[in-house]
């Protein structure tokens, strides 16, 4: 296989990107030089501290902006359904909720898993109610 450049890895992602995604850092933590998969994985086994510190980093950043996307998925909801009170029932969870996160999917522009959670965050009465047990996941299970 031929490289596409003096910096690229067989995909032809710039190497430096492909070390640091690799080693799960950010990039402007990883330091200056050429970098291959040979270097790549040298260093992850070393486990230097830098390493270590930029993958805590690295976290860090990722948990501010999931709590930064929460939160304005949380504003979203609140903007467009300020009066929608929580019930416990199956209606409320099938009827309501279910095409409400459906939508929050399509109009705030968020995975299934987050419209989940923030309506969960808001409505957990109803969510109760369309979210499925263990023992109804596997009931088909049963008997077998």
């Amino acid at each position: 296989m031929s490289k596409v450049g003096p910096t690229a890895w067989k995909n032809g992602t710039p190497s430096r990107a492909r070390a640091a995604t690799s080693l799960s850092i950010l990039i402007e933590d990883l330091p200056e030089g050429r970098w291959d998969k040979t270097s790549t994985k040298a260093l992850a086994a070393e486990r230097p501290e830098w390493l270590t510190e930029a993958r805590r980093r690295r976290i860090r950043v990722m948990e501010e902006k999931a709590a930064q996307r929460a939160a304005h998925l949380d504003a979203w909801l609140a903007e467009r359904y300020p009066n929608l009170q929580d019930e416990d029932s199956d209606e409320f969870g099938f009827l309501v909720l279910d095409p409400l996160a459906t939508h929050m999917q399509r109009d705030a522009n968020c995975t299934e898993y987050e419209a989940d959670a923030a309506c969960w965050r808001r409505w957990p009465l109803g969510m109760d109610r369309i979210t499925p047990t263990d023992d109804e996941l596997f009931e088909d299970d049963l008997y077998y």
